[in-house]
């Protein structure tokens, strides 16, 4: 099912964003169970890592139907690797295949990926090349995105968006901050929604992205700059309620899925890779009496048992 183009037209699809050592398998899960989005996407997979060691992004690649529709997204800067990347990615049941294109992490700015490619029209076209052919070659239907950001200059960020409106894909997605805004800072959708009419034009959709805290937000921003979309991202992160419309859960609700989370990722990972679950557990415990308290116990937990012998032992006090 080629999900983007299927996708109606009067429906916004707000979904959650990729975020390297976040939307993983666990965090998916328990994203769908909680309040499921439009759709989710993967942490970022390295193209030239899977091509060589394709064992190793085992558990990235990872998915069940319950977390479908399901984007695969990939980083690199080579467009062999991409090629190779997306023939081993097409067949295996996923939703569609995004490019990351925007991503400031300075270690992957310096191996002139992820944000590194704004701007390089010639190579951002030789990588989509080279993953719509391997689509063809995979005999796949799948749709091809690119998850990108603006640029703070209105001239240059025009040319950037006439270069991906150009491009041979289905979606774009863009953020509203520049690479040295990085993850913080004010958003700017006037820049997005410039980017996205002129994109929006050759008839892809755009999604915008960044700083969105809930749902009703997210609705009133493609209102108001006419975007296909918006995918929440840090505002999801301990919170998957963010995408219902009530997202303010009980206390034991919230602790309920605390435990469930540190469970799934004992599952998934096995104890030594139990330290996944801090960078979440940090984001829950806010905005209520005792908070800090329990984010720090939380942080000194060991296994899935003793985080929720820690829990029952709070909900009795």
């Amino acid at each position: 099912m080629k999900y983007y183009t299927a996708y109606p037209r009067d429906n916004q699809i707000i979904g959650l964003a990729p975020m390297d050592g976040v939307t993983d398998y666990p965090a998916r899960q328990i994203q769908a169970k909680i309040a499921k989005p439009a759709l989710m996407y993967t942490e970022f997979i390295n193209v030239e890592g899977l091509t060589k060691k394709p064992q190793a992004q085992e558990n990235r690649l990872k998915f069940d139907q319950e977390q479908q529709p399901l984007i695969v997204q990939l980083w690199g800067n080579n467009p062999e690797y991409f090629y190779q990347a997306a023939k081993i990615v097409a067949p295996l049941g996923f939703n569609g295949i995004d490019i990351n294109a925007g991503c400031p992490n300075p270690r992957v700015l310096k191996r002139g990926a992820g944000g590194s490619l704004i701007g390089k029209n010639d190579l951002i076209q030789e990588i989509v090349n080279g993953c719509k052919n391997a689509i063809k070659e995979t005999k796949g239907n799948l749709p091809l995105s690119i998850k990108t950001r603006i640029i703070g200059e209105k001239e240059e960020n025009c040319r950037w968006a006439e270069a991906l409106a150009d491009l041979d894909i289905d979606l774009v997605c863009l953020h509203g901050r520049d690479l040295e805004q990085r993850l913080s800072g004010p958003v700017d959708w006037e820049r997005v929604n410039e980017g996205a009419q002129i994109i929006k034009g050759s008839g892809k959709l755009v999604l915008g992205n960044g700083g969105i805290k809930n749902r009703t937000q997210a609705l009133e921003k493609c209102k108001q700059y006419n975007l296909d979309g918006v995918l929440i991202g840090q505002a999801a992160i301990g919170n998957p309620w963010v995408f219902s419309q009530n997202d303010t859960p009980t206390k034991k609700e919230l602790f309920k899925t605390i435990a469930d989370h540190a469970r799934k990722v004992e599952e998934f990972y096995g104890p030594r890779g139990f330290k996944s679950f801090y960078k979440h557990a940090v984001c829950y415990c806010r905005n209520f009496s005792g908070a800090k308290e329990l984010r720090i116990k939380l942080l000194q937990t060991k296994n899935w048992p003793q985080v929720e012998n820690l829990l029952n032992s709070v909900a009795l006090t």
